[in-house]
C-alpha cells in the first residue's frame, strides 16, 4: 500500500498521520448515510408537525432539507455541508420577500403585481424549477436530457 504514496509517507514518523487520515476518510464514509438518515427522519417525523414550511420551499418548491439531502447524495457529506450555507442564505432572502408581502405565496397576492421584485438569482431559480417540472413529463431525450 505504501508504494503508491509519496516517498515521505514511508518514513516511520509519517505513518501515524497516514493512519489518522485513513480513519478520517472511513469516518466520513460512515457519517454520510447517518446524515441522510437524520434528514429523512426530520422530513418524516418533525417537519410535518412543526406548523410552517421552509420559506425557500414555499417560494421555489425545494425546501432546505430536500436540498441538503440531494447535495449530500450528489457531493458527499463534506460537499453537501459546503453547499448548505448558500441554501440557508437563499432561504433567508425568500423569507424576507414573503414577509414583505411582495410575492404571491399560498394563493395570496400582493396588492400591486408590479411590487413583486424578482432578482436575477430568484428568476434563475424559478426558471430552473419550471424547466425541471416541464421536463419531468417529457419523454426521454426531450429537453436536452
Amino acid at each position: 500500500m505504501l508504494h503508491i504514496l509519496p516517498a515521505w509517507f514511508s518514513r516511520p514518523r509519517c505513518r501515524p498521520y497516514l493512519l489518522i487520515l485513513l480513519a478520517g476518510v472511513i469516518a466520513l464514509a460512515c457519517m454520510t448515510p447517518g446524515a441522510l438518515l437524520a434528514i429523512g427522519g426530520y422530513q418524516r417525523w418533525v417537519s410535518p408537525h412543526k406548523g410552517y414550511r421552509c420559506a425557500h420551499g414555499a417560494l421555489y418548491g425545494t425546501s432546505c432539507s430536500e436540498f441538503g439531502e440531494q447535495a449530500i447524495r450528489d457531493y458527499g457529506l463534506i460537499g453537501g455541508l459546503i453547499l448548505l450555507p448558500q441554501q440557508f442564505r437563499d432561504c433567508s432572502r425568500a423569507a424576507a420577500r414573503i414577509r414583505s408581502g411582495a410575492c404571491p405565496i399560498s394563493g395570496t397576492r400582493a396588492e400591486n403585481a408590479n411590487e413583486c421584485f424578482e432578482s436575477e438569482h430568484d428568476r434563475g431559480k424559478r426558471n430552473a424549477r419550471e424547466t425541471q417540472e416541464y421536463c419531468a413529463g417529457c419523454i426521454e431525450g426531450c429537453c436536452g436530457e
